[in-house]
C-alpha cells in the first residue's frame, strides 16, 4: 500500500514527539522519586541523630543505648552504625561488630553527634542509593508504618507523578495535532507540483504553481514554472517552425510546379525568362535545404570545422570587398575600422559565412544612402568583430528572438526580400561552436550592431 508523503511526515512527527515526551516523562518521574527518597533519607538520618543526641545529653554516656537503638532501627528501616569518639562500635551492623574499631576513613566520613558543642560519637549511614529499593516507602520518619493511601508524603509523590503523566499525554496530543498541521502545510506545495506535473505530462503545457515560500520548495516551484513556460514556448516554436518550413518549401515548389505545368500545356512559351524563373526558384529551394542541413549540423555540434590560426583582418577585408558592389547599388557607404589584433583560432570558411550573413542582413535593412561599418577589436582573451548599420533598427521586444530560426522582426517582409530566415541562427551556432559568443545591440530607427567574438590562437 502506497503511503503519501504527508502521512509519512505526520507519523515521523508523531514518533519524534512521543519518544521525546516519553523520555522527558520518565526522567521527570525518576528524578522526582529520587529526590523524594533522598529527602526521606536526610530526614531519617536527622531524626536518628537528634534522638541519640538527646539520649546522650540525658544519660551522659552510651550505656543502656541498645534498646533505644533497636527501636530506632525497627522504625526507620535504615541500617546504620554508631561509634564513640574512640571509633569503638556501639551498635553493630553493616558488617561491623563491637570486637574491632571502625576503620578511620569511615569514621571520618560519619555524621557527628554533638552535645553542648562536643562530639560524643558518630553515625555511619550507607549510601542512600544502595538502599532505595530495600526501604519501605510507607515508613514515616520516627513513626509507624501506614498504607500508601494514608501517607501524605507518598500521596504527594503520586500526585506529582500523575501530573507528569497527564502533562506528557497532553503534550503528546498537542504535538500530534501540530505534526498533522505541519505535514499538511509542508506537503501542500508538493501536492500542487504533483498535480501540475501530471497536467504537463498529459500535454497541458504552461502550467503554473503558486510560490508559497522562498526556501527549497519555493525554488523548486519557481524552477517548475520556468520549465513549464519553456516547454510551452518550445512547443509553439516547433509548431511555428513546422509552418515556416512548410511555407518556405511550398512557395518555390508552387512556382516551379506552376511554370512547369504551364510550359507543358503550352500556356507559357519556353523563353529564357520563364526558364530563369524556374531555375531561380530551384536554386532558392536548394539554398533553403542547405541552410536547414547546415543549421541542424551546427546545433548538434557536428558541423565540420577546419580550425587554424588566421588573421581576422583578412576576413573583414575580403567580406567588405565582396559586398561592395551590392552596397554601391544602394548607394550605401562601407567603412572599415580594423585594429591590429592577434590571430584567432577559427575555420575561415565558416567565419566568412557568419560575416556574409551579417553583411547581407545589414545591406537588406539599410536604406539607400546609409552606412555600414565593419570593425575588429582586440580584447584580453579574444578578438571582437562587429557589423554596424544605419538601418531601421530592431524593436526591443524583438531583440531576444533575432537568432531564432525563421524569426522576422518585420512580419511584412517576404522570403524573396529577406532570405531564408536561417542566417542569424546559423551564425550563432557557428560562433558558439568556436567557443565564442554573438549578440546584438539595436535602437529602433537608429540602426543595429551585431558583435561576435573569437578566441585568440595560443
Amino acid at each position: 500500500m502506497t503511503r503519501s508523503l504527508a502521512f509519512k511526515l505526520t507519523v515521523s512527527f508523531w514518533l519524534v514527539s512521543i519518544i521525546g515526551v516519553t523520555l522527558v516523562a520518565i526522567f521527570a518521574v525518576l528524578a522526582t522519586n529520587n529526590e523524594y527518597v533522598t529527602l526521606q533519607d536526610e530526614r531519617l538520618q536527622k531524626s536518628v541523630e537528634d534522638r541519640l543526641s538527646s539520649y546522650y545529653a540525658a544519660t551522659g554516656s552510651w550505656q543502656g543505648v541498645d534498646d533505644t537503638l533497636a527501636r530506632l532501627q525497627q522504625n526507620v528501616e535504615m541500617p546504620f552504625v554508631l561509634a564513640d569518639v574512640n571509633r569503638n562500635v556501639i551498635l553493630p551492623g553493616m558488617g561491623f561488630d563491637t570486637k574491632r574499631p571502625l576503620p578511620g576513613h569511615m569514621f571520618d566520613d560519619g555524621t557527628p553527634i554533638e552535645v553542648d558543642g562536643e562530639v560524643v560519637g558518630k553515625l555511619i549511614f550507607p549510601r542512600s542509593q544502595e538502599f532505595q529499593t530495600q526501604r519501605d516507602p510507607n515508613k514515616r520518619v520516627g513513626g509507624n508504618a501506614r498504607p500508601n493511601i494514608f501517607n501524605p508524603e507518598v500521596m504527594f509523590l503520586q500526585r506529582i507523578n500523575r501530573a507528569v503523566l497527564w502533562a506528557a499525554g497532553g503534550a503528546t496530543a498537542v504535538s500530534l495535532a501540530i505534526g498533522f498541521f505541519l505535514a499538511r502545510t509542508l506537503t501542500k506545495p508538493i501536492h500542487e507540483l504533483k498535480q501540475a506535473t501530471q497536467a504537463v505530462a498529459q500535454g497541458n503545457l504552461g502550467q503554473q504553481v503558486e510560490i508559497h515560500s522562498q526556501d527549497e520548495l519555493g525554488n523548486l516551484a519557481e524552477s517548475f514554472n520556468q520549465m513549464s513556460t519553456d516547454l510551452l514556448t518550445a512547443q509553439n516554436q516547433r509548431r511555428q517552425l513546422t509552418a515556416d518550413i512548410a511555407h518556405d518549401l511550398r512557395t518555390p515548389l508552387s512556382l516551379i510546379l506552376g511554370h512547369s505545368e504551364a510550359l507543358s500545356d503550352g500556356v507559357l512559351p519556353a523563353t529564357p525568362e520563364t526558364l530563369d524563373i524556374i531555375h531561380d526558384e530551384a536554386m532558392r529551394l536548394n539554398r533553403l535545404i542547405d541552410d536547414l542541413r547546415t543549421l541542424s549540423l551546427a546545433e548538434a555540434g557536428k558541423l565540420r570545422m577546419m580550425m587554424r590560426p588566421i588573421h581576422s583582418e583578412e576576413l573583414v577585408e575580403r567580406t567588405a570587398i565582396a559586398y561592395l558592389p551590392a552596397a554601391q547599388e544602394k548607394q550605401i557607404a562601407v567603412e572599415k575600422e580594423i585594429q591590429a589584433a592577434p590571430e584567432v583560432l577559427a575555420d575561415p570558411d565558416r567565419i566568412s559565412q557568419v560575416l556574409d550573413n551579417l553583411m547581407d542582413n545589414a545591406i537588406r535593412h539599410t536604406p539607400q544612402g546609409g552606412k555600414i561599418s565593419i570593425r575588429t577589436q582586440s580584447n584580453a582573451n579574444d578578438v571582437q568583430l562587429s557589423v554596424q548599420d544605419s538601418g531601421v533598427g530592431i524593436a526591443a521586444v524583438d531583440l531576444p528572438h533575432v537568432f531564432s530560426r525563421f524569426y522576422r522582426a518585420d512580419k511584412s517582409r517576404h522570403r524573396h526580400d529577406g532570405g531564408s530566415g536561417l542566417g542569424l541562427a546559423i551564425a550563432r551556432s557557428i560562433v558558439e561552436q568556436h567557443n565564442g559568443r554573438i549578440w546584438v545591440e539595436s535602437i529602433l530607427g537608429q540602426g543595429t550592431t551585431f558583435h561576435f567574438t573569437l578566441p585568440q590562437a595560443t
